[in-house]
Parts: C-alpha cells; sequence; structure tokens
C-alpha cells in the first residue's frame, strides 16, 4: 500500500510540475508572439486592415472609372451631351450670346 501512494504522490508532482511547465510556456509564446516578435499579432491585424482598406479602394475606383468610360463613350456619341458639358462646366458660348455666371455662398 505504501508504495502505490509513494507512486501516486511521484506521479502527482510529475503532473503538477509539467502543468505548470506547460502553463509557463504558453504563457511566454503568448507574450512573444503578441509584443516581440517582428510578425507579431499587432502587425498582422494592421496588415489585415490596410489590406481590406486597399480591397475597397480598388472596387471603388474600378467602378469610378467603369463609370467615367461610359460617360466619354456617351459624350463623343452625342453633340448634345457634349455641348452641354462645355457650357456647364467649361463656360463656354456661342458668339451671338452673352454669359452670366451667377454665385451663390
Amino acid at each position: 500500500m505504501q508504495g502505490r501512494d509513494h507512486i501516486l504522490r511521484i506521479i502527482g508532482k510529475i503532473r503538477k510540475v509539467l502543468v505548470d511547465f506547460y502553463c509557463v510556456v504558453t504563457f511566454f509564446f503568448i507574450i512573444w508572439m503578441y509584443f516581440l516578435d517582428d510578425q507579431n499579432i499587432c502587425a498582422q491585424y494592421n496588415v489585415y486592415k490596410q489590406c481590406k482598406k486597399l480591397e475597397r479602394e480598388h472596387i471603388y475606383y474600378t467602378t469610378h472609372i467603369q463609370k467615367i468610360k461610359e460617360e466619354t463613350k456617351a459624350l463623343l456619341q452625342e453633340e448634345e451631351r457634349l455641348e452641354q458639358l462645355a457650357r456647364e462646366k467649361y463656360y463656354m458660348k456661342k458668339k451671338q450670346e452673352d454669359l452670366y455666371v451667377i454665385i451663390r455662398d
């Protein structure tokens, strides 16, 4: 009986040491990965956020470019729209017309 109790105590001590060892190693691993490593979790999160931001910008600019291409195509095909753009944006006029620009505050 005493031999068995002695063996159980030894196994309990070994288990306690191993559990404490794994807890300490896990704690230091987490600290290392979160703060000390070059590719730590904070840096990875910042890279992830930047990547998502760039993807959103890419989608925005591709749709914007497509819209501008369609407008350019429409302007080149229709003389009336081209004249309207020239009058509204660049204040162009015909020779016999007077142009008044009203600036609203």
